[in-house]
């Protein structure tokens, strides 16, 4: 049959699992945590962060024509050894501002992906370029996993590698890798597998558990002969396990701190919630994803930033504030990415 063809024989004798004896975590060394908020779409950033006040000002509002931003908009930010002295930042992100100004944020730009090192004339001569180069789903895959040099899906992304880096390195840090946005393959490991934990509702419960617990158990009690139905049993009782475990850790988890109610802000409370609980889970290092959408304006761009910004500066302040009231704040690296930056000039629909 196709199912033999395709899974072996099911019919192979079968063992009861064995049970395996707790092992008391020793006390946490100390705590470190990533956290990856990806702008989905393709963010324009040339309106996030603008020169201002020297010639590349100029240079910006020639270039973007009807969606420039006027420097009495801009939010003001200083800096040293660049190629112009003054900054400013979209006017509906206030509190990034605030966190640079005080030393806590820092911008890097003029980054992207690349194959091998490129400028203008080696890119249109021939220079090896990452696939896809403008595909968003190309260009997101490469962003999540930081492997653009093949067209073939790449599922071991960026934050899981880290995870493996600090779990099987000479360390050994007790390390787990946690989604907020679904399954993603920044959040996935060689060996590190991430947890979803649902935005709105944290660890969500298996609907009529009650109903259909005597065939899970019957199910991961089993030792099976077959591979493919073993390695089935084992991670259906893994996600029983976690599931449960995670549930109880985040019902005891408390803040201080309220949320707006969006969808990105719902994502990192959850996230604040993981890492209030760190003693409770006795954990030393965490990566976390997290993605807010619709970043693709190719009409209307300033209308659209100024309804999506917001909701990311408002995210991040609660966010930072519940850190901050935790005492763990300076234990956390907050990152955020996007699939490409975009063309200078407009098109004809006032979008990139």
């Amino acid at each position: 049959t196709p199912a033999f063809a395709t899974l072996g024989d099911s019919t192979i004798p079968s063992t009861p699992a064995p049970t395996p004896e707790p092992t008391p975590a020793a006390p946490p060394r100390n705590y470190r945590a990533f956290v990856m908020m990806y702008l989905r779409g393709g963010l324009d950033s040339f309106n996030m962060l603008v020169p201002t006040n020297c010639q590349l000002y100029n240079e910006y509002r020639t270039m973007r024509e009807s969606i420039a931003l006027s420097e009495g908009e801009l939010l003001g930010i200083t800096t040293t050894d660049q190629a112009c002295t003054n900054f400013g930042i979209h006017p509906n992100l206030p509190y990034l501002r605030t966190l640079y100004n005080s030393g806590e944020l820092a911008f890097i730009s003029n980054i992207g992906n690349l194959r091998e090192p490129l400028n203008a004339r080696t890119f249109r001569s021939g220079g090896k370029r990452c696939h896809g180069m403008f595909s968003h789903i190309d260009q997101e895959r490469s962003a999540k996993t930081l492997t653009c040099q093949t067209s073939r899906p790449i599922y071991k992304g960026a934050g899981g590698r880290l995870g493996d880096a600090l779990a099987d390195g000479p360390h050994g840090y007790r390390t787990e890798s946690f989604s907020m946005a679904g399954r993603s393959s920044w959040a996935v490991g060689y060996s590190l597998q991430a947890k979803m934990v649902s935005a709105n509702s944290g660890a969500v419960s298996l609907k009529r558990k009650d109903k259909i617990i005597t065939a899970l158990d019957n199910i991961t009690s089993v030792k099976f002969g077959n591979l493919f139905c073993e390695e089935y049993r084992r991670q259906l009782k893994d996600a029983l396990r976690v599931n449960d475990e995670l549930a109880t850790t985040l019902q005891d988890a408390t803040l201080s701190t309220g949320f707006p109610g969006n969808s990105i802000s719902n994502q990192l409370k959850q996230v604040a919630r993981l890492i209030a609980a760190r003693e409770t889970r006795k954990a030393e290092r965490d990566v976390f994803f997290t993605q807010f959408g619709h970043f693709d304006h190719h009409q209307n761009l300033a209308a659209g930033l100024r309804a999506l910004l917001p909701q990311v500066n408002s995210a991040i302040q609660a966010f930072v504030t519940e850190l901050k009231a935790q005492g763990s704040f300076n234990d956390v690296v907050f990152v955020m990415n996007t699939d490409f930056g975009r063309p200078l000039s407009p098109n004809s629909n006032s979008g990139t």
